[in-house]
């Protein structure tokens, strides 16, 4: 499925991977990945697990953010002790997320406790916006709230996968 037709140009124009964010080495991947989502284009990471120890924002209109493989897709890991959300899409318009997994971790987490009245409720990933895509996402392991928070108008969700979310209560 093809992205909106009206980010294609900005997509095109600035594609790329995103240098510093490194899969894989366990170290945290949140301010190389929100230098590359600040200048906006196609940011496509290579697969593998990019820890995320802060809330990342694509704010930029006409961003792309996906996997450079898409059958063998990067995944966001939420860092032991992030308690925010992993994503947050601030308003942009003509977006796209694509091809990602977003990983909560719910079973290793630390501090279940937080769950209740913390920022960002557990949600991995929150978007809001116009004309927006979210397409073939998987969400998991969100820590006490929902694998994907979505508002605006104009947006188009397709081949998404949400399992193993909720409460740690239990746990």
């Amino acid at each position: 499925m093809p992205i909106l037709p009206l980010i294609a140009s900005a997509v095109l124009a600035a594609g790329g991977t995103c240098p510093g964010a490194i899969p894989n080495d366990g170290k945290p991947d949140h301010a190389a990945l929100q230098a590359c989502l600040d200048k906006g284009g196609r940011v496509a990471l290579e697969p593998g697990d990019y820890v995320i120890a802060a809330t990342v924002y694509l704010t930029k209109n006409g961003t792309e953010l996906t996997s450079a493989d898409a059958a063998n897709k990067a995944r966001l890991v939420a860092d032991l002790d992030l308690y925010d959300y992993i994503l947050r899409a601030s308003r942009p318009e003509n977006y796209a997320i694509t091809h990602l997994v977003f990983d909560g971790r719910i079973h290793e987490r630390k501090k279940a406790s937080k769950c209740k009245g913390y920022r960002g409720g557990g949600t991995n990933l929150f978007t809001q916006g116009k004309n927006y895509q979210l397409l073939d996402i998987e969400s998991t392991g969100a820590l006490c709230g929902s694998a994907m928070q979505v508002e605006g108008e104009g947006y188009e969700i397709a081949g998404c996968r949400v399992h193993d979310n909720g409460s740690t209560q239990a746990l």
